[in-house]
C-alpha cells in the first residue's frame, strides 16, 4: 500500500471520526448548559429593601423536594399571583412586577424553582419537573389565602 492510499485512508475515516467526536463534545457542552444552569450569586434583592413586608416560606413538591419562597401578604387581598421566573431566573428577578402587584393589594408568592436560589438542588428539566414546582406553589398560595383567586 503506498503513501498516498494511507494517507487518504486516514482522511476517509479520520474526518468523519473528528466530526462526530466534535459534535458529541459540542451536544454534551450544550446540555450540560441546559440542565445545569449556573447558579444565581449570593447577592440579590429581598422584599425588605423595597419596604415590603414579607414571609419567609418553605413548602414541598409532590416528588418531595423542598422550595423556598417569599409570601408578600396584602391585608384584605382577595386576589393571589404566584410568580413563575424563566430558565436562569430566581424569585428576586421577579420581585420588581411582585412589588407593584402587592401595592395593588394582592397577595404574591415568589419562589425558587428546584435547583436554584435556596430550594433543594436538582437539574433542570426544562419544565418537566418544574410544572410539578407550580403546582405546589399554586397548591401552597391556596392555603395561605383561602377564597382568594389564585393565578
Amino acid at each position: 500500500m503506498s503513501l498516498f492510499e494511507r494517507v487518504g485512508r486516514g482522511v476517509i475515516f479520520g474526518f468523519p471520526a473528528g466530526v462526530a467526536a466534535l459534535t458529541a463534545l459540542g451536544a454534551w457542552r450544550l446540555a450540560q448548559r441546559l440542565v445545569r444552569p449556573k447558579t444565581v450569586g449570593l447577592k440579590f434583592f429581598t422584599p425588605w429593601e423595597l419596604g415590603i413586608p414579607y414571609e419567609d416560606v418553605e413548602f414541598m413538591t409532590s416528588d418531595g423536594l423542598k422550595l423556598s419562597g417569599w409570601w408578600l401578604e396584602a391585608p384584605g387581598a382577595t386576589r393571589t399571583v404566584v410568580a413563575l421566573t424563566g430558565h436562569y431566573g430566581g424569585r428576586s428577578d421577579a420581585l420588581g412586577i411582585s412589588a407593584a402587584l402587592w401595592r395593588k393589594g394582592m397577595n404574591v408568592l415568589l419562589f425558587d424553582f428546584r435547583g436554584r436560589g435556596t430550594s433543594d438542588p436538582h437539574i433542570n428539566t426544562l419544565g418537566y419537573c418544574e410544572t410539578l414546582d407550580a403546582l405546589a406553589a399554586t397548591a401552597f398560595a391556596r392555603r395561605k389565602a383561602p377564597g382568594s383567586a389564585v393565578g
